[in-house]
Order: C-alpha cells, then sequence, then structure tokens
C-alpha cells in the first residue's frame, strides 16, 4: 500500500511545537496534537505500512555480485534468485531480470541464502530444463546478517552449465513470477512504462523497500550507448523521478552528450542508494570504458551523488559534479519528523542535520579530478 500524504503539512506543524512550546505539558499537548494532523494526513493503515516498510530495512541485506557468461552472443535476459534455505521448502526470497550479463543486486532478509543464475532462453521468466543454469560455487550457503551489503557472490555461466535433476535450486527456480524490467545498469529507459511514472517516485519515497525490491535502483539510459558522446547521469531528489529532468534531457546537446538517469526509492537510507549508485556506475565503467562522466543531482540526490563519489570515487572519471539545492547541512524538518511523526520515512534519519551520514559524507574530500 502506497503512502501519499504531504509530509511538508507534518514538518509545518512540528515547527511550531519549537516555537509555541514552553512548558512540559504544553509540548506534550503539542506533540499530541503533531500525532493526530500525522494520522489526518496519513491513513491509519499507511503509519503502520510505513512502519512496516521501515522495520524490513533496518533487518535487510544486499547481495551483490557479477553474472559473467561465457557466450558474448546470448541475447537473452538472465534471471538472478536467491534461495532462502532456512526452511524445508526452497523459495525465492528475490530475484531480478537481467538484459545483459553483469552487476545484479539482490535484498534479502537475514538467513541462509544460495545465488542462482539461469538463462532465459524462451523469455517466460522461469528456468526451463534446456537453460544453462548455474549457482554461486562459494561455500554451500551465504549468511546474510541482519543489516549491510554481501559482495562478490559471482555466478559463472556457460552453455553447458547445468544442476542435477531434482536439485532443490531447480524446483524454486522454476516457479518464479515473471518479471517485466531489467534491473541491469544501462537498460533503456522508457517514459511510458509504468514503473517510471511520476507516482512511483512518490511511492518509492513512502515504501522504498516495495520498490526496491520491484523496481531496484538502477541507472537507465535514454538512447543506446555512444562512446563518442559524454555521458551526463541525472540524479533526482526526495520523491523524485526521471521525469523532474525531463525538461533538461529533451534540451541537451545529444551531439555532445547523452543522458543517463538514476532511479531510486529516495526514502530508503541514502547510504544505500549511494553505495547502489557506485556499484552501478562500476558496472557500466567495466562494460563500455567510458573515460569522462558528468554528475548532476538536485536536493536529495546531491547527498546519495556525493556519498557516491565518497565510495572510492577515484575509480570513477567524474569530470564535473553539479549539485542544485542540495542541504549539505541537513534538513530540521527531517530532524521534526524523526521526533515527533508517528512513523519515519527511512531517509529522514540520514537527512537529520549532524547526522552520522552527513558527518561521513565530508570526511574526506572530492576526488582530486573532480569539480564541483
Amino acid at each position: 500500500m502506497s503512502i501519499t500524504a504531504p509530509a511538508i503539512i507534518l514538518a509545518w506543524v512540528a515547527t511550531l511545537v519549537d516555537i509555541a512550546a514552553s512548558g512540559a505539558a504544553r509540548l506534550i499537548r503539542w506533540q499530541t496534537l503533531i500525532k493526530v494532523l500525522a494520522c489526518a494526513a496519513i491513513s491509519g493503515c499507511g503509519i503502520l505500512e510505513l512502519r512496516h516498510q521501515s522495520a524490513q530495512i533496518s533487518t535487510s541485506t544486499v547481495l551483490t555480485g557479477r553474472i559473467e557468461c561465457s557466450s558474448s552472443g546470448w541475447s537473452q535476459d538472465v534471471i538472478v534468485a536467491a534461495i532462502a534455505l532456512d526452511s524445508d521448502a526452497a523459495l525465492a526470497a528475490h530475484h531480478v531480470r537481467l538484459h545483459a550479463c553483469g552487476g545484479y543486486e539482490l535484498v534479502v532478509s537475514a538467513g541462509r541464502y544460495s545465488v542462482a543464475a539461469f538463462v532465459d532462453l524462451n523469455g517466460d521468466g522461469r528456468h526451463d530444463a534446456n537453460e544453462p543454469v548455474a549457482e554461486h560455487p562459494g561455500p554451500s550457503f551465504v549468511v546474510a546478517p541482519a543489516t549491510g551489503f554481501v559482495k562478490g557472490l559471482d555466478v559463472r555461466l556457460h552453455l553447458e552449465s547445468t544442476l542435477p535433476p531434482g536439485h532443490l535450486l531447480l524446483r524454486a527456480l522454476t516457479a518464479l513470477p515473471r518479471l517485466m524490467h531489467s534491473t541491469q545498469a544501462g537498460a533503456p529507459l522508457d517514459w511510458d512504462a509504468p514503473h517510471f511514472r511520476v507516482s512511483q517516485g512518490q511511492h518509492g519515497y513512502w515504501s522504498p523497500m516495495e520498490f526496491l525490491r520491484a523496481h531496484g535502483a538502477n541507472v537507465y539510459f535514454t538512447e543506446p550507448y555512444d562512446p563518442s558522446r559524454t555521458p551526463v547521469l541525472f540524479v533526482h531528489g526526495a520523491a523524485g523521478s526521471p521525469h523532474d529532468w525531463r525538461v533538461f534531457i529533451d534540451r541537451l546537446d545529444r551531439s555532445r552528450f547523452q543522458a543517463w538517469v538514476y532511479y531510486y526509492p529516495s526514502g530508503a537510507p541514502l547510504d544505500w542508494m549511494a553505495r547502489l549508485l557506485h556499484w552501478k556506475l562500476l558496472n557500466l565503467r567495466a562494460r563500455y570504458g567510458f573515460d569522462a562522466l558528468v554528475l548532476t543531482a538536485h536536493s536529495a540526490g546531491g547527498l546519495v551523488a556525493r556519498a557516491a563519489l565518497a565510495e572510492q570515487g577515484a575509480e570513477l572519471p567524474i569530470r564535473l559534479f553539479v549539485s542544485i539545492s542540495t542541504p549539505w547541512g541537513g534538513e530540521a524538518t527531517a530532524d521534526l519528523g524523526v521526533r515527533h511523526s508517528p512513523a519515519v520515512v527511512p531517509s529522514w534519519h540520514d537527512m537529520r542535520p549532524q547526522s552520522p551520514f552527513l558527518t561521513r559524507l565530508f570526511a574526506r574530500p572530492l576526488p582530486d579530478r573532480t569539480n564541483h
């Protein structure tokens, strides 16, 4: 269930608390009023859903790795899944579709998993007997802690890749719901696709875990890659979507530049979104070898972009970083929301002034060759 309440109402009322509250009893009355108004702005089930989303994020792990394919001629999609091993009936905890071999991300709760991938030759989204399939060759299972990232879970696929008949993973891979779009970096942006609607950007703010599991956080191309033109990557802000940049993209000098967009759930922890952006750009660099990139970000997107640069940004050839209306000192309204709202958007914690995220953001300078 999505939440469409205007958080600005809550922030405005919360500001009045700081101005008007002079005594403990009066403060309690104002805080009660805040909660009443918040409940009017956010439905009861919406509050419960936001709390559920926040709890899921705080106990989830991102699994990352690369699908390496021996056949460069494959044009079919690759399906990657994390199979839960903590129950008798092995089920896919999360699965994604890739339009090409390369990096992937899976979001799972704490537990033990096996990561498997197969080439979807017939495009039905489920594994069939003739389709190459393989699993991560590490230990017998992958341990996902309660939070953070697990890296390096690579899977190699070749034409003869197979698993024994009746293998536990095969049963799970033959019963996957079909996915409609790719979460692989460089997927084409379809402005009219349902998951690119402006309302979905708002959904990613209020229901970040639901968005992340359904759509991922990805860098999309507005046109096929052209090595002769410099990429310009646009990063939206809170509750935003690629449509926020449409007027800029439509007026970009296409003789010199090509437009990319980073589409992510802006209600998720900003540190997560920064690490995923860094991971996506590393995969794109490995595939295309571009030697220059312009990074343009609005509002909270500037915090995500700078954090991505701080994550070993010297590995990326970002020549220019342009930030527009980015709250480098944090947002007081986010702090008020964390302290007074009956349900908290996870990214509010990072947006609070002097939050650990903002403190780390300036712990190291931008790479020497990146102009800001």
